[in-house]
């Protein structure tokens, strides 16, 4: 009976100490984990700073080249914003009607005083020349007729043969004939000048601003109240500028 109780006392302590055990195992099992898990997490986030180093760049020798001394001046550029304000600003105008038939210039570009900017169309002008010059020379030889009229009636009345009255009024048709005549050779020179105005010169040196019309644009003479004001009515606009302007594009 006695060694029945100690076998039994000795099963519950072995039984105690086997459950005492296993606690312990999985603490330290559970503890390992934890440890792990936290261990790999550190190293996620902390493993770039112990990084190696990228290495040192390299230096590259420049190349150095000896040249003569000279002495110059040397210029000084001051990069800023402002505006450029010409000396002269021309607005060139038509001073006769007509299409435009060619433009010789681009917009920018330098232009000598003088220098050919546009062309309208010249023939009606070159018509109305020549039909002037035609009554020119009618009315002329019209003149020249009185004229001749106009002596034999003064021989015929210094011989007393014709009244002088008609004497007097043959030369009053002279007179009316050379006003004629005066009034044609002016209708030419009318002529002549707007078959110039069919060539649009520029009345400056200078750089041509905005082209205004394009080839082909029928464009009317301007009046004499806008081409006095400045207005920006015309075919294009020059600018004149004092000394050289260096121009960035």
């Amino acid at each position: 009976m006695p060694n029945f109780r100690f076998h039994m006392l000795l099963a519950d302590k072995t039984n105690l100490c086997g459950k005492r055990t296993l606690r312990w195992v999985k603490a330290i099992a559970l503890f390992l984990g934890i440890a792990v898990v936290l261990g790999v997490a550190g190293w996620e986030i902390f493993k770039d700073r112990f990084a190696p180093a990228p290495p040192a760049p390299v230096a590259v020798a420049v190349p150095v080249k000896a040249a003569p001394v000279s002495q110059q001046n040397v210029p000084a550029i001051l990069p800023a914003l402002g505006t450029v304000q010409s000396i002269d600003t021309v607005n060139v105008t038509p001073r006769v009607n007509g299409r435009i038939e060619a433009i010789y210039f681009k917009q920018g570009d330098e232009v000598a005083k003088g220098q050919n900017l546009f062309l309208i169309n010249p023939r009606p002008y070159q018509a109305a020349l020549e039909q002037a010059q035609g009554q020119l020379a009618h009315d002329k030889a019209t003149l020249a007729e009185a004229k001749t009229d106009l002596a034999r009636y003064q021989m015929l009345l210094a011989e007393n043969s014709i009244a002088r009255q008609t004497a007097e009024d043959q030369r009053y048709v002279v007179s009316q004939d050379e006003g004629t005549v005066n009034q044609d050779e002016a209708n030419v020179a009318n002529a002549e000048l707007n078959l110039r105005y069919c060539h649009i010169n520029s009345p400056i040196a200078g750089r041509t601003g905005a082209l205004q019309v394009d080839l082909g644009n029928y464009v009317q003479a301007a009046s004499a109240q806008q081409s006095s004001a400045a207005s920006t009515t015309g075919t294009a606009t020059i600018e004149r500028f004092y000394g050289p302007i260096k121009w960035y594009r």
